[in-house]
């Protein structure tokens, strides 16, 4: 019995050789080698479920084949107290700091839709293993981070400035998981999905990512259906590589939801059964004056929000990941929901559509496209700077 497959291709070695010393030399149990080179964790995972077949072949004279049975049924995966301890501590703390009344109520109003939750689980589980895990938050100017360094007017708080939500998300891995964690921030200010699915297989996929934190309800606001089906293009792409995804939903000081797009996009969180966590939903509520109020609070400009807004969004995202971990043991293995029809008929207009750099299109590497004159503008890279480490 092993723990984890290994890998799946053939093997040949000398003769003499015996499977023991093959064993021993691969060390297969302690490496924990996961499916041969271009498999995803997906796979890797249903091997695990249903065992998995190593053929050994020698072309020697002393070995001539040998089946190992790789049993998948020590996927056993339980939640660590201490690791637990620190999830609850977090929680206790941010709410401590905070300067606010908020509690568990909050936090469970904040999972408008909760989805299947075994794509997250494998990227926990991922973690638990020690392996490197890779997460990048893709949106506009709140992920990237706007008014993370901005002090509330009203709130009384005791969190540093300039963190946030996507560096706090990456810190609690890592606090959880010592470490083995890569966080990447795509988020460009003032951006929408029209234009984010031209830059995501540049800005998101390069990486490889495990996570994707998908953040575009305040900049596709204005309700255009063309920007559901823009959002829902990119989905079908992350879904169809088998990254894991959570829908997150930010919002400004409004309740009532005009200053976000969250109506067009939770459909889709119902279509690909995704987790859709929702700020506005957890600090924004016309019948609880407190909550009205506290939404206003947490952002100076109405639109971005501030450090306490960053801290409380990491908390709501945070939360969600923690209450996986500690069900860890519950939730099976992950089935994309990859429907052939999607939600918004125009999801699969969008092709491979693609950001060109300035200085290919100059040195004539992008064919069709040429430059004539610049005029007065000239190239500036001081805002765009995605993929960088939050870490």
């Amino acid at each position: 019995k092993a723990e984890f497959p290994v890998d799946a291709s053939n093997i040949t070695f000398s003769a003499g050789d015996t499977l023991a010393k093959f064993m021993d030399e691969t060390k297969i149990v302690e490496s924990l080698i996961s499916l041969k080179n271009g498999e995803s964790d997906v796979a890797r995972d249903e091997a695990l479920k249903d065992g998995y077949v190593l053929n050994i072949v020698d072309s020697g004279e002393t070995i001539v084949s040998y089946t190992v049975k790789i049993d998948g049924t020590v996927d056993n995966y339980t939640p660590d107290s201490a690791k637990t301890a620190i999830i609850d501590s977090y929680i206790s703390n941010t709410i401590n700091k905070s300067g606010t009344r908020i509690g568990d109520t909050n936090l469970e109003n904040s999972v408008l839709y909760n989805g299947n939750r075994s794509a997250v689980a494998n990227v926990i589980k991922k973690a638990m293993r020690g392996e490197n895990v890779t997460i990048v938050a893709f949106g506009g100017s709140i992920t990237w981070g706007a008014g993370s360094n901005t002090e509330p007017t009203s709130i009384e708080h005791s969190f540093p400035g300039n963190e946030n939500y996507v560096k706090l998300v990456g810190d609690w891995f890592k606090s959880v998981f010592s470490g083995n964690v890569t966080v990447k921030n795509a988020g460009i200010g003032a951006t929408d999905t029209p234009y984010a699915i031209h830059r995501m297989n540049m800005d998101v996929m390069s990486f490889n990512p495990d996570l994707v934190i998908v953040e575009w309800d305040k900049n596709d606001v204005n309700k255009d259906t063309y920007k559901q089906a823009t959002y829902e293009n990119m989905l079908r792409k992350f879904i169809s590589k088998g990254v894991a995804v959570v829908m997150f939903g930010m919002c400004g000081s409004n309740t009532n939801g005009d200053d976000s797009s969250i109506e067009m996009h939770v459909p889709l969180a119902e279509k690909y059964d995704l987790p859709y966590i929702s700020y506005r939903d957890a600090f924004g509520d016309k019948a609880d004056s407190y909550k009205s109020e506290l939404l206003t609070k947490l952002t100076n400009d109405n639109v971005h929000p501030n450090i306490v807004g960053h801290q409380l969004a990491a908390l709501l995202l945070n939360n969600y990941f923690g209450n996986i971990y500690k069900n860890i043991a519950s939730i099976g293995s992950y089935k994309p929901v990859m429907p052939e029809e999607p939600y918004n008929e125009e999801a699969t207009v969008f092709g491979e559509g693609k950001v060109v750099d300035l200085d290919d299109v100059a040195e004539g590497k992008v064919e069709g496209v040429r430059i004539t004159d610049l005029g007065s503008f000239v190239k500036d890279t001081t805002l765009y700077n995605p993929g960088r480490e939050d870490i």
